[in-house]
């Protein structure tokens, strides 16, 4: 909370009441995020709940009752409307359950198997497995590609040839020795 700042944590205007204190804005105005009774969370500038001219009430509140607009009435663009989007949508829950469906697809189409497993030591656990660039990373399009981006751009484009399914010790072993331990013996490593 600021220095100089009244503090009006928990207090009550109309059908507003201050949460906790935010941020300040450019022009060093503190910013308060505040509960109004029908349930939206809003941020408010503490000169318009304190001043001559406060607010009573939320946006959705003013109109005729509470709309289904998001919580935080606020640039589209800002981290605090994005948040609250995606709270508000569960889009995090969403998007994680896609991902791991579209990864295990995956591994299982480059398996060659309905469970996958790694194709050098045969390590079946998902926590553990990756996609392999079997000739390593050349350059081409979807060579420079890691992660989710990788496994998204493998579905585009009809699961090309160039990859494998490798556990990340052998993958890591790979990358770093040229060879992973359990194809042989790793030259110059004592």
């Amino acid at each position: 909370m600021p220095k100089k700042a009244q503090d009006i944590t928990g207090l009550t205007f109309g059908k507003i009441k201050v949460i906790r204190f935010h941020r300040r804005n450019q022009k060093r105005e503190g910013i308060w995020l505040c509960l109004c009774e029908c349930g939206a969370n809003i941020l408010v500038r503490g000169s318009s709940l304190t001043g001559s001219r406060s607010i009573k009430s939320c946006r959705s509140c003013k109109k005729s009752g509470p709309s289904k607009a998001l919580p935080i009435p606020y640039k589209r663009s800002s981290p605090d409307y994005q948040r609250a989007w995606r709270q508000l949508t569960n889009y995090n829950d969403k998007h994680r359950e896609r991902m791991h469906r579209d990864r295990y697809r995956t591994l299982q189409k480059y398996s060659n198997a309905s469970e996958p497993y790694c194709s050098c030591c045969k390590e079946n656990a998902i926590e553990f497995l990756s996609i392999d660039h079997i000739n390593g990373r050349m350059g081409e399009e979807g060579d420079r590609k890691t992660g989710y981006n990788l496994i998204r751009w493998l579905i585009r484009n009809n699961y090309p040839e160039g990859f494998q399914v490798l556990c990340h010790n052998c993958n890591q072993a790979k990358g770093y020795y040229g060879l992973c331990p359990h194809k042989g013996k790793v030259e110059g490593y004592v």
